[in-house]
């Protein structure tokens, strides 16, 4: 550990740390140039691409940007149209937990991950307690963060001080009430996707039923055994 102190603090502070410091300057204007070009595709890729990003880690670079943005410019873009990914994953959970009905881990799981996730904009425990577990609402949570997010950096609305995107921070984004409409697209269009295309496959279905006969059947032959015993 000594060791391992010794060479990467120094590595970090003078060679990692400046080459990031340089590289989410050059990603912030990349997509500062777009964005005065397009800013709805960038709300729309960036409610995308935080999907594939947020599992692999890779969003950490863009905190460094939405920063800088705040310092430079005093408002940021990137930060109001990832709201309308965060949305859509909780959209999504939540209507896991409404249809996960006979599955109480599940149904569990789903509830706390969409209620720390609207109250602390925090989509890890939705993300690995939900959505890789069942990837069929990928497309279900993708479409309506895509047209969320475009819809949210089409009306202008930016960030004004960096928090987690959550019910509690919508303050943050203004026009508040422009941010919303883009919040209600995401999460209300995840939401209804699955509710009506569900959240699972045929054959998980299947074998979630199998498993829940498999539970009854072993449940009536303890009953049995009681009963007999008496």
């Amino acid at each position: 550990p000594m060791l391992s102190v010794l060479i990467l603090v120094p590595l970090t502070a003078f060679l990692i740390g400046p080459f990031g410091i340089k590289f989410a300057l050059l990603i912030s204007d990349f997509i500062g140039n777009i964005n005065e070009i397009a800013p709805w595709l960038v709300g729309a890729l960036i409610a995308g691409l935080y999907l594939f990003m947020v599992p692999l880690g890779l969003h950490w670079p863009l905190n460094a940007v939405m920063i800088n943005n705040l310092q430079t410019m005093g408002t940021d873009f990137i930060q109001s149209p990832m709201g309308a990914y965060n949305f859509a994953v909780f959209g999504a959970v939540t209507g896991v937990a409404i249809r996960a009905s006979r599955n109480k881990e599940l149904r569990q799981t789903a509830v706390g991950a969409s209620m720390s996730g609207l109250l602390g904009g925090i989509s890890e425990p939705s993300l690995y307690g939900v959505v890789l577990r069942y990837k069929r609402v990928f497309p279900l949570i993708l479409v309506p963060a895509v047209i969320g997010g475009a819809l949210i950096s089409m009306l202008g609305v930016k960030s004004y001080a960096f928090a987690f995107t959550s019910l509690l921070s919508i303050p943050a984004m203004q026009p508040a009430p422009l941010y919303m409409i883009g919040l209600a697209v995401a999460y209300f269009g995840a939401l209804v996707g699955v509710l009506i295309f569900g959240y699972d496959s045929k054959t998980s279905k299947k074998a979630l039923e199998d498993d829940a006969t498999e539970g009854e059947t072993v449940a009536d032959r303890v009953e049995d055994n009681k009963t007999s015993s008496v």
